[in-house]
């Protein structure tokens, strides 16, 4: 599946689940940008771990990279990932378009629905590493008006404490365990 979506004059976006161009132009680009603090994010080719990714543009330039990782919780569940990657010229070109693309990128999953639920996926969940001070995460949602993802608490995945955030059915998150801060420090 290849497909184009044109959400406005500046941004759009190529919805795909099989390699193109640009996904690969982006994977070098960033796992070869030393400068870039994420560069280690797009050492492996992720694709086969999606059920798709979605590159968006802003005025026909790539911008970010994201999608919808099958899930290991349960299979009519995805995880939302999220690659913040830019080469520098764009980034030094485009100061501001964050905000714009972000707020596509946040909403994608309830604007475009389509898209997850022709893989049965009734719930999206994104995680965050849990730091217990920041809580700019649950602000950036609701600046983006996205805050229809509800904080579900702090669970151990991955072997790491992970901050969820779920939309849709929290029961996914029974069988992992909650991480309790206090007893680590035991």
């Amino acid at each position: 599946m290849i497909d184009e979506i044109q959400y406005n004059d500046t941004i759009s976006a190529i919805i795909f689940n099989e390699p193109v161009s640009a996904y690969r132009d982006i994977l070098l680009d960033a796992a070869s940008d030393n400068s870039h603090k994420l560069h280690k994010n797009y050492k492996s080719d992720f694709i086969c771990e999606t059920f798709f990714c979605v590159i968006v543009y802003y005025n026909n330039e790539p911008m970010e990279i994201f999608g919808l990782e099958k899930s290991d919780l349960d299979p009519k569940s995805g995880r939302g990932y999220y690659r913040a990657y830019k080469p520098k010229d764009i980034r030094e070109r485009r100061v501001g378009a964050d905000w714009k693309t972000s707020r596509f990128i946040m909403n994608f999953y309830q604007t475009y629905p389509h898209y997850h639920q022709q893989y049965g996926v009734d719930t999206i969940y994104m995680t965050r590493n849990y730091r217990p001070q920041n809580k700019n995460f649950a602000r950036y949602l609701k600046k983006s008006h996205a805050d229809y993802y509800d904080y579900a608490g702090t669970y151990l995945y991955r072997k790491q404490p992970q901050d969820f955030y779920v939309w849709g059915r929290k029961e996914i998150l029974s069988d992992l365990p909650i991480y309790e801060p206090d007893k680590e420090s035991r």
